[in-house]
């Protein structure tokens, strides 16, 4: 399953590093900007979008 997180801090990296444990492509966006948190959800696995839509 495709999942969105809105947040790059402590919590959407953590929520982030679950799902993708349990199998799920994970998405996260942050007010930050994409190329603020690229490397921060990379680490956790995810990949930083600048929006859901």
């Amino acid at each position: 399953m495709k999942i969105g997180v809105i947040g790059a801090g402590n919590i959407g990296t953590s929520v982030a590093k679950n799902l993708i444990a349990a199998g799920h492509e994970v998405l996260v966006a942050d007010a930050q900007g994409v190329d603020a948190i690229r490397d921060k959800v990379a680490q956790a696995g995810a990949t930083a979008v600048a929006s859901m839509g």
